[in-house]
């Protein structure tokens, strides 16, 4: 970030520090100090966007729980649990040097108890909480108005991975910053919004642990990026949940080749 805000500076772009945007109109944006006109607004101010508010449209949430703990991991993987015992979507062990952001989507209870029964201790170094937009809006652009990231809830929804379609939607963005219709009607036909995310989504959430274990007993011990078509094929005949099976792995693959 400092890398980017030194270059936006060194070409003649102005930061304003403490000074956060409560709302704007169609030709004003006004801040907690000042009221600034504008020719061209990007709203990229998050998940509880100020600029998203004037598009006049809102859009799904999950809400994410995470510690860092000073702890360390026999191995040094990422780890995602799927189990329905903790969470309706995943949960998550990232191993760094001395210390582990382990995490859930949900609440802290949820991520507690999670903790308790894999028993992992240790001295959380921090607490943090965030909303994830996901799902996409019907209405990025509105006059000079334009909307990306998570102020434009693009995270993936099977994953809730918000940094490869932000990049995607960036260099569209940069392409058609004239043309700001451009930009919004090649956004919606990009595969970073693709409906079979949502609907990967929402077969992972009605997934119960049995139908899991089935979906990835052929995949286990494999690293994402080697996991072909042929390790997941069956899946699309076996009786018990068809539908929902194709749904997941259509879903991971084209995550894995769009951006997780």
């Amino acid at each position: 970030m400092e890398g980017m805000a030194e270059e936006f500076i060194k070409r003649g772009g102005k930061i304003l520090l403490s000074n956060k945007v409560e709302k704007i109109d169609d030709d004003f944006i006004y801040t907690s100090k000042e009221k600034i006109e504008y020719d061209l607004c990007i709203g990229a101010d998050g998940p509880l966007s100020a600029v998203r508010k004037y598009i006049g449209e809102d859009c799904l949430f999950e809400i994410g729980s995470e510690y860092e703990m000073k702890y360390r991991m026999e191995e040094n993987y990422l780890e995602f649990y799927l189990s329905k015992k903790f969470s309706h979507h995943y949960a998550w062990i990232f191993p760094k040097k001395e210390t582990i952001n382990v995490g859930i989507i949900g609440k802290f209870s949820m991520l507690d108890y999670f903790l308790n029964k894999l028993k992992i201790d240790g001295k959380i170094v921090s607490k943090k909480v965030g909303m994830i937009p996901y799902g996409g809006m019907k209405t990025l652009v509105k006059n000079n108005v334009a909307l990306i990231g998570d102020a434009a809830c693009m995270a993936n929804p099977f994953s809730l991975g918000g940094i490869s379609p932000a990049i995607h939607a960036a260099k569209i963005l940069a392409k058609n910053i004239v043309n700001l219709k451009k930009y919004e009607e090649e956004i919606k036909a990009h595969p970073i919004m693709d409906s079979i995310l949502m609907k990967g989504k929402k077969a992972l959430e009605k997934l119960d642990d049995r139908e899991m274990e089935i979906a990835f007993k052929r995949i286990n011990g494999k690293e994402i990026k080697e996991i072909k078509y042929e390790d997941i094929k069956h899946l699309f005949l076996h009786p018990i949940a068809t539908m929902k099976f194709y749904r997941i792995a259509k879903a991971l693959i084209h995550s894995l080749k769009w951006g997780w």
